[in-house]
C-alpha cells in the first residue's frame, strides 16, 4: 500500500509504537514554540481512550483533546495521497475531539503536510471502514480534494487554527463564571434556534431575496458555531460575541445596520459585517452569516431603506 524505498533509513528501525511517540513530541514542541508559550500540551497519565495529548490554552483557559496522526510515506499507486486510519471507538469517545494529521520527512526531520482536522470533519467526510474512519488526503498543491480546506502550509498556521477553536469555546469548554449573568442574551437565543446540518440562506439581495446562498451550520457549542461555505464546505468560526455584538449595536436608539459584506480588509460603514470585525478583531468577512442566523433565531428582520438591505430588531 505504501510506496518503496531502496534503502533503509532511520524510520526503518522504529516500532509503530516509537514512531508515533516521536510523532507526538515533535507535534507538541512545535504547537508550544509556534504559539509562543501561549498553548502547553499535556501527555495522558493513560492512554486508553484515543487522546494523544491535551492542548491548554493559557489565555482563554481552555482545552482541546487532540489525536495525532503521522505517516512517512504515501501510498505506493498513489504518491500524491497519504491513508490515516483512526479507529471508531476511541474516537467516538472524545466528543469535540481534534485530530492533527502529519505527513513527516524523517531524513529533515520536518512535516511535509499538516491537516488540522475537527472531529465533526472527521466523521462526516472519512470513510468508513469496518472500525475505522480512513481519511486519504491529497498533498498536491492544486489539490481542490475535500481535505484542502484543513490543509496547514505550516505549524504556524496549524497553531492559528487551533487557536481559533480554542478561542471560540474550546472543544473541552471551562466551567462558566459563578458571577457571570443568568443567560447570555442574544447567543442563547441563536444557540436554540439551530442545529448541526441545518441549511440556511445568505441576506442576498432585496426582498423578496434574490442571490442567496445557502451555508450549513456545523458544531455548535456554548460559546459559538460553525459553520460550512462554499461547494467544499470551507469551516469557519462564529463566536457567541458576534451575535451579541450586533444585537447590542443595534439596540442603540432603534439603530438598523446594513446588510453587505466585502471580502476586502475595510468593512462598509454601518454594516453588520464591520460591526462582527471590530468586535471579533479579524477580517474574515462573516457579516451576513451572523445576520442570517439571527434572522432565523428571529431576533432581527430585514427592511430595505432605498436601495439597500438593512436589519433591525424585532
Amino acid at each position: 500500500m505504501e510506496t518503496a524505498r531502496n534503502e533503509r533509513t532511520v524510520a526503518d528501525y522504529l516500532t509503530a509504537t516509537q514512531k508515533g511517540a516521536v510523532a507526538e513530541n515533535i507535534v507538541a514542541s512545535r504547537i508550544i514554540s509556534a504559539s509562543g508559550g501561549r498553548l502547553c500540551p499535556f501527555l495522558p497519565v493513560a492512554d486508553d481512550g484515543g487522546v494523544d495529548l491535551l492542548v491548554f490554552d493559557k489565555k482563554t483557559r481552555n482545552a482541546a483533546p487532540v489525536q495525532v496522526k503521522s505517516r512517512t510515506v504515501t501510498l505506493k499507486r498513489h504518491p500524491n495521497h497519504v491513508h490515516f486510519q483512526i479507529r471508531k471507538k476511541t474516537f467516538s469517545e472524545m466528543p469535540g475531539s481534534v485530530v492533527i494529521a502529519m505527513l513527516f520527512d524523517w531524513d529533515r526531520q520536518e512535516p511535509r503536510c499538516l491537516w488540522l482536522l475537527p472531529g465533526e470533519a472527521v466523521t462526516g467526510k472519512a470513510a468508513g471502514r469496518g472500525s475505522n474512519y480512513v481519511l486519504r488526503p491529497s498533498i498536491g498543491p492544486d489539490s481542490h480534494d475535500r481535505w484542502r480546506p484543513y490543509r496547514c502550509e505550516s505549524f504556524s498556521a496549524l497553531v492559528e487554527g487551533l487557536i481559533e477553536l480554542l478561542e471560540t469555546g474550546g472543544l473541552v469548554p471551562r466551567p462558566p463564571r459563578q458571577d457571570a449573568p443568568a443567560g447570555r442574551g442574544a447567543w442563547e437565543q441563536v444557540r436554540r434556534s439551530v442545529r448541526a446540518r441545518d441549511q440556511l440562506w445568505t441576506p442576498g439581495r432585496g426582498i423578496p431575496p434574490m442571490r442567496q446562498a445557502p451555508f450549513h451550520i456545523g458544531r455548535v457549542t456554548a460559546d459559538g458555531l460553525t459553520i460550512e461555505v462554499g461547494k467544499s464546505g470551507f469551516p469557519a468560526k462564529l463566536p457567541a460575541l458576534a451575535f451579541n455584538a450586533v444585537i447590542k449595536q443595534l439596540g442603540t436608539h432603534g439603530r438598523t445596520l446594513r446588510v453587505a459584506a466585502t471580502h476586502s480588509n475595510e468593512p462598509l460603514a454601518g454594516s453588520v459585517d464591520k460591526v462582527v470585525r471590530e468586535a471579533l478583531h479579524k477580517n474574515f468577512a462573516s457579516g451576513n452569516y451572523v445576520a442570517a442566523i439571527l434572522e432565523h433565531a428571529g431576533l432581527v428582520a430585514y427592511v430595505m431603506k432605498g436601495r439597500q438591505k438593512h436589519v433591525v430588531l424585532t
